[in-house]
C-alpha cells in the first residue's frame, strides 16, 4: 500500500523543486530525442566510419534534428496547445519531419561517399561495402544527385532556423495547459511543512486568484475558538480577527494577530503563518 503520510510529507518540497524537476525532465527528454533521431538519420548517411566518428555524427545529426524539428513546430500550431502542447507533441511532429527530410538530404548528398583507407581496414567484416566503393569511380562531372540533395539540405536548414526561437518550455507548457506551477512552486516557503489538504487548497486558491484578483477583497467574518488557539500557538500572539473566503467547494480561513502576522489555514488546520506586509 502507498503510504499517504509520507507523501505528504515530501509533497511540499517536491512542489518546491517542481521547475527544477521540469527542467531536468525537459533536458532527459531532449537527450533521448537527440539519440533516437539521430541514429535514424545516421542511416542516410552513404560512406564508412569508425565508431566514436559515427557516434559523433550522431550526436550532431541529432542536435540538428531538435533544432530544425523546434523551428518547423510553429507550423503546427494545433498541436503546442493543451495536452498536446504538455507532453511537446509539436517539437514531435516537427522533429519526426526533420528527421525524413536530413536522411534523405543526407542520403543523396553521401551517396557516392566512401573512405576506402577505413574500408580496408575493415576488410573481413566490410568486404561487400568495400567492393562498391573501389568499383564507383569519381566522376569529373558535377553528380546531380549531390547537388539537389545539397539544396534540399541548405533550404531547411534555413527554413527551419529562421523559425526557431528558442526551446519551448515544459513548464510553460503546464502552465498554458491550466495547472498553475509557477503558483504550486511559490505556496510552500522554505522550511515550511505542510499537510495535503492544505498544500491542496492553497493551490486552488492560487488559480483562483490569479483569474479573480478580487477574490480576498470582501471576506466574511468567521469564528473558531480550536482554529483561533492553534494560529496564536503558531504566531505566538494573539489572533484578532479571522476571515473566510469560499471558493466553489473550498474554504480558506485567513487569521490576523496583534503584531501584524497573517495565517492561512483550512477549517481543521493551520497551514503558514508569516509576517504581513
Amino acid at each position: 500500500m502507498v503510504d499517504i503520510s509520507s507523501l505528504a510529507t515530501i509533497l511540499p518540497y517536491l512542489l518546491n523543486d517542481l521547475p527544477l524537476i521540469l527542467g531536468a525532465a525537459q533536458f532527459i527528454t531532449y537527450l533521448f530525442l537527440v539519440l533516437f533521431f539521430g541514429s535514424i538519420i545516421i542511416k542516410g548517411y552513404q560512406g564508412y566510419l569508425s565508431f566514436f566518428p559515427r557516434m559523433a555524427l550522431r550526436i550532431l545529426l541529432g542536435v540538428l534534428c531538435l533544432f530544425t524539428g523546434i523551428g518547423i513546430s510553429v507550423f503546427f500550431p494545433q498541436f503546442a496547445a493543451g495536452i498536446w502542447g504538455l507532453l511537446q507533441a509539436h517539437v514531435v511532429i516537427g522533429m519526426l519531419i526533420s528527421t525524413i527530410v536530413l536522411t534523405i538530404a543526407l542520403f543523396m548528398i553521401t551517396n557516392n561517399v566512401f573512405n576506402v583507407a577505413s574500408l580496408k581496414r575493415k576488410i573481413e567484416k566490410l568486404q561487400k561495402t568495400l567492393k562498391k566503393a573501389e568499383s564507383m569511380k569519381p566522376k569529373k562531372r558535377v553528380n546531380p544527385l549531390t547537388v539537389a540533395g545539397s539544396v534540399i539540405f541548405v533550404v531547411f536548414l534555413v527554413i527551419s532556423l529562421l523559425n526557431f526561437h528558442g526551446f519551448p518550455s515544459l513548464q510553460q507548457s503546464f502552465i498554458d495547459a491550466g495547472i498553475p506551477i509557477d503558483e504550486m512552486s511559490n505556496i510552500v516557503p522554505d522550511g515550511v511543512d505542510m499537510s495535503s489538504e492544505c498544500i491542496s487548497t492553497l493551490s486552488v486558491f492560487a488559480t483562483a486568484y490569479q483569474n479573480n484578483p478580487d477574490l480576498f477583497n470582501n471576506p466574511d467574518v468567521y469564528e473558531d475558538e480550536t482554529l483561533k488557539v492553534l494560529m496564536e500557538e503558531k504566531t505566538g500572539s494573539t489572533i484578532i480577527s479571522m476571515f473566510k473566503v469560499e471558493h466553489e467547494s473550498s474554504v480558506i480561513i485567513i487569521g490576523i494577530s496583534q503584531d501584524g502576522q497573517q495565517c492561512m489555514a483550512t477549517e481543521t488546520d493551520v497551514c503558514m503563518c508569516q509576517q504581513g506586509e
